[in-house]
């Protein structure tokens, strides 16, 4: 779970206006969970942008939503 905050503080720390929610089984501290899920909410709807921040968890055992 350290490297998963460092990833998540990594990205956060390049995309400041962006909103970082764990959701799932890992919120909810449930034991063995499989993957860990992130809702993320950016600043705008520039989809350019979204692409790179969802590429910075791609392959990772995340699962990352869109909230508008």
């Amino acid at each position: 779970m350290t490297q998963v905050v460092k990833m998540i503080n990594d990205v956060k720390s390049d995309y400041k206006g962006y909103k970082f929610f764990l959701t799932g089984s890992i919120a909810r501290k449930e034991s063995n969970p499989n993957d860990i899920d992130i809702n993320i909410i950016p600043p705008n709807e520039n989809r350019k942008e979204w692409s790179k921040v969802l590429n910075r968890f791609e392959g990772r055992y995340i699962a990352v939503t869109y909230t508008k």
